[in-house]
């Protein structure tokens, strides 16, 4: 993998982070009593899955 290619990598990593922080924040803002709900399992899975691919291109760029 070439610098050009780490660099775009490590750009789409940051947009990533950024959209976890995102969802982070939008659970964290949701009223206790959507815990448990759907809605509030649906956002823990998303960014269970983003940081999932964080860590899937992370990798990508080490090897």
């Amino acid at each position: 993998m070439n610098a050009k290619q780490r660099t775009k990598l490590e750009s789409i990593i940051s947009e990533l982070e950024d959209i976890i922080s995102d969802e982070q924040d939008k659970l964290d803002n949701l009223e206790e009593n959507f815990s448990g709900t759907e809605r509030y399992e649906r956002i823990e899975e998303g960014i269970t899955c983003l940081e999932g691919a964080v860590e899937n291109i992370q990798s990508a760029i080490e090897n």
